[in-house]
């Protein structure tokens, strides 16, 4: 090798060490804790997923349980882009909650019905105190799961978020059965 692209390389090496070392010493702890809107009580179990986009372009992704107490933390880098951060809070049996939209849930699903668009929130900061609402008995879990899908696997990089990915396949098998229901007698479903 010569000796100027032997250099390059260490140049290229000395500065990805030193971008990665930034990151890292900034990186900071998001913590908060999960619990159920009706009652109050802390939801164990639940996947807390984040996504951020750091200065350079590169993205960094964090996936944890919540403990007994719904409590869970978060390695955030220090150097992502404002507006470009993701947390996502799921457990099944529960809509999901999204620090940049809120899910729409309500109703059933209906053949040829558009699919509902979520609301965005103003505020995408993550609360200390994340409120999951129970679903609703009569709520568009086919719609749930499209969204869900989206946002676990929109890149084609689902198998990255194990913890996400497993916890929505329960939710899946779900809609898959209640789709298959309203299908039954309909001639136009295939």
């Amino acid at each position: 090798m010569e000796y100027r692209e032997l250099l390059m390389w260490r140049v290229v090496v000395a500065a990805l060490t030193l971008l990665f070392a930034i990151t890292e010493a900034d990186a900071e702890m998001l913590e908060g804790q999960v619990v159920d809107a009706r009652t109050g009580q802390p939801v164990e179990g639940a996947v807390v997923f984040g996504r951020w986009t750091i200065q350079t372009g590169t993205i960094s992704e964090n996936e944890v349980h919540t403990d007994a107490q719904g409590r869970f933390a978060l390695t955030r880098p220090g150097a992502f882009r404002p507006g470009d951060e993701l947390v996502l809070v799921y457990k099944y049996g529960y809509v999901a909650w999204v620090n940049s939209m809120i899910f729409p849930v309500d109703g059933p699903p209906r053949f040829g019905a558009r699919l509902p668009t979520p609301a965005m929130r103003q505020d995408t900061r993550v609360p200390p105190r994340i409120t999951l609402e129970a679903f609703p008995a009569n709520g568009n879990h086919p719609a749930h799961v499209w969204w869900l899908h989206m946002l676990a696997d929109g890149d084609g990089l689902k198998d990255q978020r194990p913890k996400l990915w497993h916890a929505i396949e329960r939710e899946s098998a779900e809609a898959a059965k209640r789709m298959e229901e309203l299908c039954r007698n309909r001639a136009d479903c295939d």
